[in-house]
């Protein structure tokens, strides 16, 4: 395949010798190093290929042998080049796209994301821009292995295994997620695990260290749930770093307040802008300036697949909403205090077990009051350091 394009790139000229001593004729090539390659012979003809600068040295052996040599065509990118010098502006356009594309084979175009579970392809590509891996980058001075590392890090041990492969203008990334969080914890370090709140022991496992409080029982913050000092053989205490897992009931509570007086932001008026997106560059469509007052822009990027690879073409679609401050009554007031609480409450109680709740609304003249009261099961516990002091008697 490499020779084929090779030959193309010189240009090479079909011919055919008809008549005279076709044993001569080829004896006399090889005598003079004529490189001629898909030979053929008919009864009375031979059909080859050789490059132009061969041609007046085959004209010379055909007359010696009495071999009339025919041109049958010409091929390769000479001849292309010739016929169409008149049009200056298809050559220079080839010449550009053969340099745009070697050059460009040089950088990162595309990123591809294994296929996963929890994490979204948007979270990877954000960590690996974040180390370095992006649209454009030049592919000689990249580091992979540097990359997956910092990819690595930044999911804090929900991956175990990271890979950044780049083949030509594809970033390809890898990954396997860890069935649980890794916690890295220091080595060596006496210390105690102290409850950081109040509550009722639900669960309780103790890998290392002496457990002194089991489930069921009542504990205040600072209680000391599994102790590092345990005694020895010969009744000297030995220091461990304290390990375990409790999980305790306590009550929790949530409080929000919206005043009457509050001003909402009441949607005045959205325009719409679009961009290309070309190899990262955002080109847009037409001009476009934001108005005044107050302005959010919302962005939907899509970007073109093919054969499950992510190309670096698409179209980035732009809203600009205007907001005013207005005056609402209360209903709408109440609406809206409803929607916060619950996000409120979502962002405190999501990585809790809720076991019962209860919310009042109090509607005073001038505000409107939410309050909770929760039932939780949570990891209780902390690791305290031991401090150890040394007598010397």
């Amino acid at each position: 395949m490499l020779l084929r394009f090779l030959r193309l790139l010189r240009g090479y000229v079909v011919f055919s010798a008809v008549g005279g001593f076709s044993e001569r004729f080829i004896n006399l090539c090889a005598l003079r190093k004529i490189n001629i390659w898909d030979v053929s012979c008919g009864e009375k003809s031979i059909t080859g290929k050789i490059f132009p600068g061969d041609l007046k040295k085959l004209a010379d052996i055909g007359s010696k042998t009495g071999a009339e040599i025919e041109i049958q065509s010409e091929r390769g990118l000479p001849f292309y080049l010739q016929v169409h010098k008149k049009r200056i502006g298809l050559v220079i356009g080839a010449v550009f796209f053969v340099v745009f594309s070697l050059i460009m084979n040089r950088f990162v175009w595309c990123i591809n994301v294994s296929d996963g579970s929890s994490i979204s392809r948007e979270q990877l590509i954000k960590a690996a821009e974040g180390a370095g891996l992006r649209y454009g980058v030049y592919v000689p001075s990249f580091d992979e292995e540097k990359a997956a590392r910092e990819i690595y890090r930044y999911f804090d041990g929900e991956l175990s295994y990271v890979k950044v492969n780049i083949k030509g203008s594809l970033a390809v990334i890898e990954y396997r997620e860890s069935k649980e969080k890794l916690k890295i914890e220091s080595e060596g370090q006496p210390s105690n695990i102290v409850a950081d709140f109040d509550g009722i022991i639900i669960s309780d496992e103790t890998y290392q260290g002496a457990k002194n409080i089991s489930r069921g029982n009542a504990v205040r913050k600072g209680d000391v749930l599994i102790s590092g000092v345990v005694e020895g053989i010969d009744s000297k205490p030995l220091y461990y770093q304290a390990r375990g897992c409790f999980t305790a009931l306590h009550n929790c509570q949530s409080k929000y307040v919206m005043s009457y007086s509050q001003k909402i932001s009441r949607l005045v008026k959205a325009y719409e802008y679009n961009k290309i997106i070309i190899f990262g560059l955002k080109i847009p469509l037409g001009f476009f300036s934001y108005p005044a007052g107050n302005v959010k822009v919302y962005s939907d990027t899509r970007l073109l697949e093919y054969g499950g690879y992510v190309l670096p073409f698409g179209i980035e679609r732009n809203t600009a909403a205007v907001y005013e401050k207005a005056e609402a009554d209360r209903e709408i007031l109440c609406k809206i205090a409803c929607m916060n609480y619950s996000v409120l409450v979502y962002d405190e109680y999501k990585n809790s077990k809720i076991v019962s709740e209860n919310v009042n609304i109090t509607n005073e003249t001038d505000r409107l009051i939410i309050s909770g009261e929760y039932e939780c099961i949570d990891f209780i516990g902390e690791s305290k350091p031991i401090i150890i002091e040394n007598i010397e008697n």
